[in-house]
């Protein structure tokens, strides 16, 4: 259903990304497009250099844009639609 091997283990992470948002109560959205602004200026950091050899990566520098630490520092971009949707419920019952 995702048209190739390679588009499957794709579609994996996004799904993977979005749901650590969602769970961790972060507005996917804005968290994704902080995080892909962000990552490009970490390249010169241990993590990067950790990962392109192929080692697990062990940096701690990246802990800051999980979502829940993320969230921590972006309070506002808090996870707010399933709050929305009882509301809304509520209105047509």
């Amino acid at each position: 259903f995702v048209g190739s091997p390679k588009g499957g283990r794709g579609a994996a992470i996004m799904y993977s990304l979005l749901s650590s948002a969602k769970a961790n109560g972060v507005e996917p959205f804005a968290w994704l497009r902080d995080l892909f602004t962000q990552l490009p200026y970490q390249r010169d950091g241990e993590a990067f250099a950790q990962a392109h050899q192929g080692a697990p990566v062990s940096s701690a520098e990246l802990d800051e844009l999980l979502p829940d630490r993320w969230l921590q520092a972006n309070p506002a971009c808090a996870w707010k639609i399933d709050e929305i949707r009882r509301a809304e419920r509520k209105r047509y019952e």
